[in-house]
């Protein structure tokens, strides 16, 4: 084999690694390897939550906002309304809050480390009585 057919079978090689890299990346979503983004997934299925039924202390104080119900209704309004359903149940400390949502205008977003919604027919379980628009659970620090 001669120079420049050894060059060349290199570059086709580097090529071929450069394509298979670009084509993992964004077959994971840039997130690395496929495991990671799978073990994310299962972890996220395994709680019975997705991620946008969730919200973290980070993603609340990442907004403008002033108190959490402010932080919902920018990053999440649809849990503000239990998707279309009507107003959630709120629970905070595993009560249920008889103001409602209303209740969350009062809590400074400092106090909340999670803020998590919970569909209607699994909210049966917290109260013993389907709750139409399901429920919001307030966990502070």
């Amino acid at each position: 084999m001669t120079a420049p057919q050894r060059f060349g079978r290199r570059v086709v090689v580097t090529a071929i690694a450069c394509i298979s890299a670009l084509v993992m990346a964004c077959a994971t979503g840039g997130k690395g390897s496929g495991a990671d983004s799978s073990a994310t997934s299962e972890k996220s299925m395994s709680s019975g939550t997705s991620s946008r039924d969730a919200l973290t202390a980070d993603d609340l104080m990442n907004t403008a906002a002033a108190n959490v119900y402010d932080a919902i209704h920018t990053l999440r309004p649809e849990m503000l309304t239990g998707h279309g359903l009507g107003a959630p149940d709120v629970y905070i400390r595993d009560l249920r809050e008889p103001k409602g949502v209303e209740r969350l205008r009062e809590i400074p977003l400092a106090q909340v480390q999670q803020v998590q919604y919970v569909k209607p027919e699994d909210a049966r379980s917290l109260s013993g009585q389907q709750s139409q628009g399901g429920a919001l659970l307030v966990t502070l620090r």
